[in-house]
């Protein structure tokens, strides 16, 4: 068994590798009693009665009650699953770096034709701290207008309501707000990069991001291979150079 969906906090959470899913029952964040699904099950089936997961739980107690089973329809691997953590990651880069360009060429140019010194004397920690709202309100749009973003949509990535339709301007500027405050931590360096590591540790593990729990959201992707993904991490060192060459080029008031 390749990829695995497993029942947790009330929902159809994967799908995740083998490995992944042995991990977590020999950690206790699934119990020997949880409910597993594979291609090639006839249905939910317990951890403790699949063979292959036995090994991971010789040393963990098994408190599961035992009810009839679970009231949720099996996954269909055929269509789009839950973004895993890398491609989110990428396509949120990749929209933050074409807002931080966009950015830093505006300052650029504003500092420099309509000579705005205090434009020019800001600091540099407030300008990326501002980049982070910017980008997310622009993604705001994208996001109910098209259900994706250029980052997004790139690695096939769209953001869909629960009935898999794409979601209405207020649930997205909900999300992305929660996602400044939850995630981003309000763009602070340092906690910016713990609310988001915590928040891809969910991910990781097949779960939807707190602030599309809180919105009822779920963002998909569709079946592609390693080519878009390498085409991502291309692009976001291309950005992150370009990025950092024009701040740097922003005047600085001594």
């Amino acid at each position: 068994m390749d990829r695995l969906w497993y029942i947790g906090d009330g929902e159809v959470n994967g799908p995740c590798p083998d490995l992944q899913i042995r991990r977590m029952l020999q950690e206790g964040r699934i119990a020997p009693g949880g409910w597993l699904w594979a291609p090639g099950l006839s249905g939910w089936t317990r951890a403790r009665d699949l063979p292959d997961m036995r090994p991971a739980l010789k040393f963990v107690a098994d408190l599961t009650p035992d009810p009839t089973g679970p009231d949720l329809p099996l996954p269909d691997p055929g269509r789009p699953q839950r973004a895993g953590v890398l491609a989110r990651y990428l396509a949120q880069f990749i929209d933050q770096g074409l807002t931080a360009i966009t950015v830093h060429l505006l300052l650029l140019l504003i500092g420099r034709w309509w000579v705005f010194p205090e434009l020019q004397g800001l600091p540099r920690i407030a300008i990326a701290m501002a980049v982070v709202p910017l980008s997310l309100f622009w993604q705001a749009l994208c996001l109910a207008r098209f259900g994706t973003t250029p980052g997004k949509a790139l690695l096939d990535i769209r953001v869909c309501d629960g009935r898999g339709g794409r979601p209405g301007l207020a649930a997205i500027i909900r999300r992305q707000t929660d996602l400044w405050m939850r995630g981003f931590i309000l763009g602070v360096p340092v906690f910016s990069f713990v609310g988001t590591v915590l928040a891809g540790a969910k991910v990781f593990e097949g779960r939807r991001a707190p602030w599309d729990v809180a919105n009822g959201l779920e963002v998909l992707r569709g079946p592609q291979g390693m080519g878009p993904v390498v085409v991502a991490v291309l692009l976001n060192v291309l950005f992150g150079f370009t990025a950092s060459f024009l701040l740097s080029e922003i005047p600085q008031h001594p």
